[in-house]
């Protein structure tokens, strides 16, 4: 050690030390000067009043000290070197502002002017230095030279006393200035105080002046630092490809590279013309997003340890995502989630939705992309290890990996939705209002993709209510029993007593409804007769173009996906699993009795595992079931809704009381069925892709209403009690945007009825959750309810998505729900083994 203490040049040391310190005072006058001419910061400019002294000295003092230093190196090169890094600055920073506004149908790319692309804020000072060093050097030289003439020992005294050469003879470091000065660049950019004054804000307003010099202080070091280091690692970069070899530094760079040009087009993926509350993107949005994509892939380099190889992957898996994002967008106007990663086990499935031309397309890519790499690497000699010293690349992966360990924590410590208010770019982005209401969609658009999928990852998945306890929950069970059994006198049988059909009906949504649609002929008039006749009414659907499994979960238990994270994206793959208790409305039946019906994959969701731990003794389906199906005929390109009825009769056994959950598919995209028949439509302003689905879609509509006609005929044919509670999952994905403009709710409203084939009085639920199913099936065929089936019932009567939650009651109605929820699925289970909690009194 000391020894290595020996060897360090302690006079660079210095050199570098107060270089670094001279860029600080600077940037932070600079930044300083830009936060405290806002209107809002008027109280803290006024405290920082008896500092302007200090911090002006200090200013130009580094002027001086910079000048100095710089005097010693006047080569051009350094400062052509400058000027290319500083073109470079504004070329990339625009890109970034072109990237912010993706969201601005009115921003104009042209306007260099109006979008500040010439910013030179930093321009005066950085001349100041420039001219300053050339006096000091001329006056060095000068003296230097009079010395030299006169050759007397009191003239070269003097000379070495004033000399550069004597003063800075330990410093070297000559382009250490440069890479500061463009960090003083960066971190002056609008972009970058747009952020800095985002985390800012709140010290800002409170005047606080010690916080105020801590974070602001810290926050320029940081960013200083990080900056002037990526110039300097660009540059190596730039010099390696020139020499045809890869390094750690060439690695960074591509790695920075490529985070810049697929957050651009990830974001573009997502994008619709408007503001969120006043804003076009977050501060600090686009600066996480880079800075997460960056970071992974600098680790994905140092772990190939090939930087052609590296980089084709990156580029082929940042494109399918790309694709991917935008694919899912205009389905489903939702991003991709990190728990969509899953469907890649489903390759088969995937397929469906995506354009044979765009699959074409995207192989042809990926070959010339590894042509390019073979013709890198063989014939131009491109030497692609990254580093040959598996040292270096741990020390560089190490600290990435602790930052991201570091970031999940602090996301995982949230406490109601918030992370500590001290953090940069993290506690703005996270704490500053509450977009999750607003749908995954708008959270991505407005705080990046990366945002959503670190939430995703690091929250829980459901927040704990504040009175959730153990006492809490007791009186819950004292309460619902006591409703249970006040109910019960007026239900006339046990849910057991026949048979129970649950149908959802795959994108089932009367598309009359859109004011954009015209349709040739109603295409389900039978099951707007069957509407009028019993109950029924409009569903909310959680998700536009997707999320089955959601509805389904929601249907069969009874738990609202409102009352979960909304970073929740499929309960049964992120929340089912380690659910302490599934109650559902088939606990009334025995196993035997019970059974799934979907002529798809078993495996979807994880359909297979929760039907078998909901003691489904058998799920048809085309693959994965317990048993295949028989009747697997398709119109268009998924089995028909006529031989998915077909299955679930011959499955009907009259001489047991059974529970079916039926899945139909026939509606699934890609809505390419079509026949000669009359029926079909189109939409105002709709594309021809538009156009076609929707009168596809009408025409598959009417073969789902002619099959449900002749289905229900033979059920009520039948000696036996049947119920059906059926109901469209979601609407389909094809309808533009615009589309729900004049009634944003239609966009998430389906169709549902509970038919009988015995007499059932008309119920008055208009708007439901699929989550009001239960309580509604027990309501329309009066069927005595369990302790948990009469809070479902108080909450259909008064607490459900119709009602406005104004008073008192309502809102203890609706939280003691959310309370047995948070039991069952993230609290400690005090309700999982409390069996008469959810049986119905006197049941077996």
């Amino acid at each position: 050690m000391k020894k290595f203490l020996r060897d360090i040049n302690w006079y660079r040391v210095l050199h570098i030390t107060l270089i670094c310190l001279f860029a600080f005072c600077i940037n932070f006058f600079l930044v300083n000067q830009q936060i405290l001419e806002a209107k809002s910061a008027s109280k803290l400019h006024k405290a920082f009043q008896g500092f302007e002294l200090l911090t002006n000295s200090l200013y130009g003092i580094s002027i001086v000290g910079l000048a100095v230093y710089v005097s010693k190196s006047l080569k051009k090169s350094l400062w052509i070197q400058y000027a290319i890094g500083y073109v470079i600055y504004l070329l990339v920073s625009y890109f970034l502002v072109v990237t912010r506004n993706l969201n601005n149908g009115g921003f104009k790319f042209w306007s260099l002017v109006k979008n500040q692309f010439f910013q030179g804020g930093t321009l005066p000072t950085v001349l100041m230095i420039l001219l300053l060093a050339l006096v000091i050097r001329y006056i060095s030289k000068n003296i230097k030279n009079r010395a030299e003439s006169k050759k007397t020992r009191h003239s070269r005294d003097s000379a070495a006393l004033f000399s550069l050469d004597n003063l800075l003879k330990h410093y070297n470091v000559y382009q250490l200035p440069i890479f500061l000065f463009l960090g003083t660049a960066i971190v002056n950019d609008h972009l970058t105080l747009t952020a800095l004054k985002g985390s800012l804000d709140n010290i800002v307003k409170m005047a606080n002046l010690n916080s105020y010099f801590w974070t602001l202080g810290t926050e320029v070091a940081i960013s200083l630092a990080f900056f002037a280091v990526i110039c300097y690692l660009a540059w190596k970069g730039i010099k390696d490809v020139v020499a045809r070899r890869a390094s750690v530094s060439l690695a960074i760079t591509t790695s920075f590279f490529l985070a810049v040009v697929f957050n651009y087009i990830i974001q573009a993926t997502i994008s619709t013309d408007g503001k969120i509350l006043g804003r076009y993107i977050f501060p600090g949005a686009t600066l996480y997003q880079i800075l997460v994509l960056a970071l992974i892939n600098v680790v994905f380099y140092l772990i190939v340890n090939r930087y052609l190889i590296a980089t084709t992957i990156l580029i082929t898996v940042g494109t399918f995502l790309s694709v991917a994002n935008s694919i899912k967008y205009s389905m489903r106007n939702e991003p991709v989630l990190f728990s969509d990663l899953s469907w890649i086990k489903d390759i088969k499935m995937l397929m469906t939705y995506i354009d044979a031309s765009t699959v074409i397309f995207a192989l042809v890519g990926i070959v010339v992309l590894a042509a390019v790499t073979y013709f890198l690497w063989k014939l131009l000699s491109f030497k692609d290890i990254v580093s040959a010293d598996w040292r270096v690349r741990v020390a560089v992966t190490l600290p990435i990996v602790l930052l991201f360990t570091i970031v999940v924590s602090i996301f995982s410590r949230q406490e109601n939705g918030k992370i500590a208010s001290n953090i940069p770019i993290l506690s703005g982005l996270n704490n500053t209002e509450k977009l999750e209401w607003m749908g995954q969609s708008v959270v991505a658009r407005e705080r990046s993709l990366m945002f959503v999928w670190t939430k995703q990852l690091t929250s829980s998945k459901m927040e704990k209510p504040n009175d959730y306890s153990k006492e809490t929950m007791d009186k819950i069970v004292k309460k619902y029993t006591s409703d249970a059994n006040r109910i019960n006198k007026s239900r006339k049988g046990n849910l057991s007593d026949q048979t129970v059909i649950f149908v959802l009906s795959e994108s089932f949504a009367d598309p009359s409804r859109l004011s954009d649609v015209s349709l040739n002929r109603d295409p389900i008039p039978y099951i707007k007769s069957v509407k009028q006749n019993y109950t029924s009414g409009l569903m909310r659907a959680d998700s536009y173009g997707g999320g089955t499994a959601n509805m389904e979960f929601q249907a069969l238990t009874g738990l609202p996906m409102y009352n979960l994270s909304s970073s929740i994206s499929t309960i049964y793959t992120e929340v089912a699993p380690g659910m302490s208790r599934m109650p559902s409305i088939s606990d009334s039946y025995s196993s035997k009795n019970k059974i799934a019906i979907h002529l798809g994959d078993a495996n979807m969701y994880s359909r297979k595992s929760i039907y078998r731990r909901l003691n489904f003794s058998r799920f048809i389906a085309a693959t994965g079931g317990t048993e295949k199906g028989k009747y697997l005929g398709t119109l268009g390109v998924y089995p028909s809704d006529a031989n998915t009825y077909q299955t679930v009769t011959e499955n009907i056994d009259p001489s047991q009381n059974q529970f079916f959950s039926v899945i139909t598919y026939q509606n699934h995209s890609p809505w390419d069925y079509t026949d000669d028949s009359p029926y079909g439509g189109s939409g105002d302003g709709f594309d021809s892709a538009e156009n076609s689905y929707t009168n596809n879609y009408a025409k598959e509509l009417k073969q789902t209403d002619d099959a449900t006609k002749d289905w229900l005929n033979q059920l009520s044919k039948m000696d036996k009690k049947i119920t059906v509670v059926f109901y469209g999952d979601h609407l389909p994905g094809f309808y533009p945007e615009k589309t729900f403009k004049d009634n944003p709710k239609s966009q998430y409203q389906t169709d549902y009825f509970i038919w009988s084939n015995y007499p059932t009085p008309k119920q008055n639920h208009p708007y439901v959750n699929s989550s009001d199913f239960p309580a509604e099936l027990l309501l329309a065929t009066s069927t005595k309810v369990s302790p948990y089936q009469a809070l479902l019932t108080e909450v259909l009567d008064n607490a459900s998505i119709d009602k406005e939650h104004k008073t008192k009651e309502q809102k203890k109605i609706a939280n003691d729900l959310k309370l047995v929820e948070y039991d069952l699925i993230s609290g400690k289970g005090y309700l999982a083994n409390n069996e008469k909690f959810f049986k119905v009194s006197k049941e077996k």
